[in-house]
């Protein structure tokens, strides 16, 4: 099962705890956040990759942030 969480412009401490609390109850977690252009989209999924290296990331240019458990 997948869950997707939309979320605001930046990578806070709030939205790793809802992605942490999603991944113990589904097997992915996309994370959309709202901004204008894929760029910015990529650099906040790879943000959020940096700030939770113990879980696995799909990060794509076209809007893609997905999130498993390693």
């Amino acid at each position: 099962m997948k869950k997707t969480i939309y979320t605001d412009n930046y990578v806070s401490d709030q939205l790793i705890e809802e992605v942490k609390e999603a991944l113990k109850e589904y097997d992915t977690v996309e994370v959309s956040f709202d901004v204008t252009g894929r760029t910015m989209h990529q650099i906040l999924s790879n943000q959020l990759a940096d700030r939770m290296p113990e879980y696995e990331f799909e990060i794509g240019y076209n809007y893609i942030c997905i999130v498993k458990n390693k």
